[in-house]
This record gives structure tokens, sequence and C-alpha cells, in this order.
């Protein structure tokens, strides 16, 4: 990738992450790129092609993110694990977090994707753990998560240490 393609997305990443992607304009991302308008087309054809592109390198970060899950083989430590991913969310990952958590608003399906491998993680964790219902189970568990996310999101989060042992106590981990 040329340095140029590197500042348009990372610079797209900001803007979308910040003002939405609807309400970012190429123009405004290519005067902050520092790079002409043309340029971003010729990278990327369109704007829903530069979102495919932010959103390709928004999902390496993010799978990055949930490697280390795939070492741990016990339940519990792996659920534990995962239910700790929102609350010890880096600064570096940050931003591709609140890219992801505007634009499920935005754009909805077209994230579904990038958080498939934890939806999967997490149901199998709850299978091994003999839960009755693990889909559902997993599915509120990760609702949950989002939600944290958010509150982690907007830096409003005075209780994040309470909610988190309140989910290791619940889940027994």
């Amino acid at each position: 990738m040329t340095e140029k393609k590197k500042k348009i997305i990372d610079v797209a990443l900001e803007m979308f992450s910040e003002n939405g992607y609807k309400s970012t304009a190429t123009n405004q991302i290519a005067k902050e790129a520092k790079v002409s308008e043309g340029l971003i087309f010729r990278h990327f054809k369109n704007k829903e092609g530069l979102l495919k592109g932010v959103l390709e390198v928004c999902e390496r970060n993010v799978s990055k993110m949930f490697d280390p899950l795939d070492d741990l083989k016990h339940p519990k430590v792996l659920l534990k694990n995962i239910i700790s991913l929102p609350f010890n969310t880096g600064r570096d990952n940050m931003r591709y977090c609140k890219l992801l958590n505007k634009l499920k608003w935005e754009v909805g399906g077209e994230i579904e994707s990038i958080f498939e491998p934890i939806r999967k993680k997490t149901e199998e964790v709850f299978e091994l753990m003999k839960y009755d219902d693990p889909k559902s189970e997993a599915e509120t568990l990760l609702l949950i998560l989002d939600g944290v996310i958010s509150k982690v999101i907007l830096n409003k989060f005075e209780s994040k240490l309470i909610v988190h042992d309140n989910l290791i106590k619940k889940y027994e981990v």
C-alpha cells in the first residue's frame, strides 16, 4: 500500500468515526489527507470503495484483538478473556471500536462479519460449558459487551470495574 493510500484510509477512518460515514464528504477527506479527490477515486473508485478499504483495515486490526483467544482452550478461561476484551481495549484499538460503533447505525450489516469470529467462539464456549441455549446466551453476553464498549468509547463509564466483576461472578469465571 502506498503512503498516500495509507494516509487516505487513516484520515477516512478518523473522519468516519468522528462525523459518521454519511456526513463525511470525500472532498473533506482529500483536504485533510492533503491529496486530490481524484486520487481517492483512483484508489477506491467511489466513497463506498473507500469505506470498504477502511473496513478491511479495521477488520485486520480487530481480528488481532481476538487472536490471543485462539491459544486458550479451557472454556472458563476463554470466557473470562472474552468478557474482559471491551474493558481492556487499548488506545490503539479504540479508534477501530469507535468507527465500528458509529457505522453500526449507518451501514448496519456491512460490519457484522467483523464480529462473526467472536460470536462463534462465544457460542462454542457456552456449548462447552453445557448451557441450555448457548446461542441465546452468547447473543445476550455480546449485547452486554456491545453496551460496555459504547460506554468505554464515550469515556463515561465510572462503574466499569463493578460491571466487569459482576459479569465474572455471573458466569462463574
